[in-house]
């Protein structure tokens, strides 16, 4: 029947993901419990999944899943480094993962700044004032975008992407949604964009 095929599909899509992204297995089998749970539950009257792959999994359970995939690489910036942890669980399910093909501009020089991206596989090349020659390489672990996300500056360079790059994005406006529930960690942020000179 249509909706179990379905579900059966979904169910498949959510063990390849968790399984390329290397989620803990206890924390893949709570999620194909709960999946699996649901859809006896509804009898086939709907269905898990939908705009985000396990956007009807429970808050927390989705907060667990999407901290496991970036605790790793969100700790790589400096700012983020000492904070909360409730406050890091919150701001990974406002992360993006893409994927950018060699050659693939990432950002562009003069564009503003709303975004910051953290390399998790692969690498990006930093390009001279001509857009064309590569001044270094980005790898694995490092961040770029960081000056416009914080201080909504323009771009001052343009990044490339020299292999298959796959990065994770926060945008400034999901940074200040999730500091709402952290006024502590708000005033904290309010001072370095007040002194510039922290990042230097």
């Amino acid at each position: 029947e249509y909706p179990r095929v379905k579900f059966q599909e979904t169910i498949f899509g959510v063990k390849t993901f968790m399984d390329e992204h290397h989620l803990k297995l206890d924390l893949q089998a709570r999620v194909v419990s709960y999946l699996s749970v649901t859809w006896r539950r509804l009898k086939g009257q709907a269905m898990p999944g939908g705009q985000r792959l396990m956007h009807d999994l429970p808050l927390e359970l989705q907060m667990d899943i999407d901290y496991e995939k970036a605790q790793s690489t969100l700790v790589k910036v400096p700012f983020f480094l000492h904070t909360d942890l409730r406050f890091l669980r919150r701001l990974s399910l406002e992360t993006h993962t893409y994927v950018f093909a060699p050659g693939e501009v990432v950002i562009q020089k003069g564009d503003m700044g709303k975004e910051m991206y953290i390399i998790r596989r692969g690498f990006c090349e930093l390009l001279c004032c001509d857009d064309q020659t590569p001044i270094c390489v980005l790898g694995p672990g490092q961040y770029f975008g960081e000056l416009g996300f914080l201080f909504r500056e323009r771009r001052g360079a343009t990044l490339r992407a020299s292999s298959y790059c796959e990065v994770l994005m926060l945008s400034r406006n999901s940074l200040d949604k999730v500091l709402k529930y952290f006024p502590a960690l708000a005033e904290q942020f309010m001072h370095i964009e007040r002194n510039k000179t922290y990042m230097e």
